[in-house]
């Protein structure tokens, strides 16, 4: 009667293992944050909080123009290799940090989280933005989450 418990046991053991293994974990994705570009002033901007992704370089020049200086370079996007995911608050006259604090893939899917620190009322209004690229992947979609609010773009062709 024991064996047969420690076998039973054993059997369990090794289905909730399998179990477990066979479960899709989320994996970190690398990203690197884009600098030097500003969101333009025709882009529309419905929420408080807005969602872009970019699939190539025409989609990007309408979002997106360049911050030159004399002393900064502009890292150009690869799109044949990357997508660029942007979170876009609306615009303010507030000290707004919008900080990018984890890219994972799951299923198929790309979340992106992120946190937005506001401070202090300025004399002049800006559109804060945080912009990423992330190696293109067979994603069907991306969530962006900041605590228990998430929205959800699909990526079509």
């Amino acid at each position: 009667m024991i064996k047969m418990i420690r076998t039973l046991g054993i059997i369990l053991a090794m289905l909730a293992l399998f179990a477990c293994s066979n479960k899709a974990y989320a994996k970190d994705v690398s990203f690197s944050e884009l600098s030097n570009f500003f969101v333009k002033n025709n882009v529309k901007l419905n929420d408080t909080e807005n969602y872009f992704v970019v699939k190539n370089q025409k989609e990007f020049s309408d979002l997106f123009g360049m911050g030159r200086t004399m002393t900064n370079t502009i890292e150009q996007v690869d799109f044949s290799k990357y997508l660029v995911a942007a979170v876009v608050s609306n615009k303010t006259n507030r000290e707004t940090e919008i900080k990018i604090t984890s890219v994972t893939e799951k299923g198929g899917n790309l979340h992106i989280k992120y946190s937005i620190h506001r401070g202090k009322t300025r004399s002049f209004t800006s559109i804060p933005f945080k912009a990423i690229k992330v190696e293109k992947g067979d994603y069907s979609k991306i969530t962006f989450s900041k605590g228990i609010l998430k929205k959800t773009v699909s990526i079509g062709g």
